[in-house]
């Protein structure tokens, strides 16, 4: 089941779901808006990507404005940490408006599991092929839907293959940590 307005709120109140800091006025009839933090990642390597060896780690910027460029891809993170009991779950989509701009907030990972807690990292794209975008501290930049579901036997946090608990900030892919050996 899909939470509505005052259903976030009451899961939040009661501590099902968590958002830090929450505000009302960033609750819509069937989301949550989250913000964008002052960290951003540019993804700007040049040559071969391995995703079974971990990624060269190169500068983030913290920065209150950051200009995306045409065809650029940066991780960034949201302002909130967001804690899912068993129980629920989110999905992070992003906002028409910014969609109406050319900027994406994720590729693939748009999934928050029971038992996430930590910081979202974003996986925003510019699709403009000549125009660069202002992104800004601050900015309502996607949002998240929550859902009541059945309790799982295992939940994210209990997981040995849960790679992003507890992230702060951004977090590059953590592909090559996988269980039992195997990339997962």
């Amino acid at each position: 089941m899909m939470l509505v307005d005052h259903e976030i709120i009451k899961a939040y109140t009661d501590r099902d779901i968590g958002i830090s800091p929450f505000c009302n006025k960033q609750v819509n009839p069937n989301s949550y808006d989250v913000t964008l933090s002052d960290q951003f990642y540019p993804m700007d390597f040049q040559g071969l990507i391995d995703p079974h060896e971990p990624m060269p780690f190169g500068n983030t910027y913290t920065m209150d404005t950051f200009v995306i460029k045409p065809q650029e891809h940066v991780l960034a993170s949201t302002i909130e940490i967001i804690h899912l009991t068993n129980g629920y779950v989110a999905m992070l989509n992003g906002k028409s408006s910014w969609g109406r701009l050319g900027i994406t907030i994720h590729q693939t990972a748009g999934f928050v599991d029971s038992g996430f807690h930590g910081q979202l990292t974003l996986e925003i794209f510019n699709v403009n092929r000549d125009a660069s975008v202002i992104l800004r501290k601050g900015d309502r930049i996607g949002q998240l839907v929550f859902f009541k579901v059945n309790q799982c036997d295992l939940t994210y946090d209990q997981m040995l293959s849960s790679k992003y608990h507890l992230q702060e900030g951004v977090t590059p892919s953590k592909y090559y940590e996988g269980f039992n050996g195997q990339s997962i």
